[in-house]
């Protein structure tokens, strides 16, 4: 499969070395001559030049690629006109990278086939990740009902997810209490950065469900008497 790649900042580097290593054909075009000479090992084809520039995208492979990433950073402009000169070389599946949500609202008027938004979609995943420590606790419980023990696998160790985020380039917060939780929400949403929610959850919580409340009482009740 060949891709073009426009732009070979961190991120579109990142997209470049991973689909080289996938096996896939990689032409990237690059305005920055030092940063074509540092990462051209990580394509297949690393070219100088203008990525809006259709004649240069022809004269680089571009056409008959079957999609394109570009990842011109901050310069909508940029993304916006490299967008449309890919798709008058016939390319229809374009993935464009944003970094606000009015980048991707312009790029949505130009129907391309997604906007990426890295540091919301890192922040999300990271936000999953902090709140899955609540359904690998109800893992435990789960695995006392059925097998009488539970594996050390359900077992968490201490970590300050906020100082994590904050490492990331993010904003982190820990929320230990339950009055500390509406504020923190508020004053995140109020502010234009990505802020991580570290909400400390009770290790000894179990889901009410009536299947599981009823048995985990029984297997508590045997264990105390």
């Amino acid at each position: 499969m060949r891709i073009v790649v426009v732009g070979l900042g961190n991120f579109g580097v990142w997209v470049s070395r991973t689909l080289v290593e996938l096996g896939h054909e990689v032409v990237a075009i690059e305005r920055d001559g030092a940063l074509v000479d540092r990462y051209a090992e990580w394509t297949t084809r690393a070219v100088q030049g203008d990525g809006t520039d259709p004649v240069l995208l022809r004269r680089a492979g571009a056409a008959g690629a079957e999609a394109a990433v570009v990842a011109t950073g901050d310069d909508l402009a940029s993304t916006i006109l490299a967008t449309l000169a890919l798709r008058d070389l016939g390319i229809r599946e374009i993935y464009t990278k944003v970094s606000s949500v009015n980048e991707a609202r312009a790029l949505e008027a130009l129907d391309v086939t997604d906007e990426i938004f890295p540091e919301r979609e890192a922040a999300i995943e990271l936000a999953h990740r902090l709140t899955s420590r609540g359904v690998l606790g109800y893992q435990k419980d789960a695995e006392d009902v059925k097998f009488g023990r539970h594996t050390s696998a359900c077992q968490f160790s201490p970590v300050d997810h906020a100082a994590i985020a904050r490492a990331c380039g993010c904003r982190g917060v820990s929320i230990r209490s339950a009055g500390e939780y509406l504020p923190a929400l508020r004053e995140a949403l109020s502010l234009n950065e990505t802020t991580v929610l570290d909400v400390y959850t009770d290790p000894e919580a179990y889901p009410p469900i009536t299947l599981f409340d009823e048995k985990l009482d029984a297997v508590r009740k045997q264990r105390t008497a």
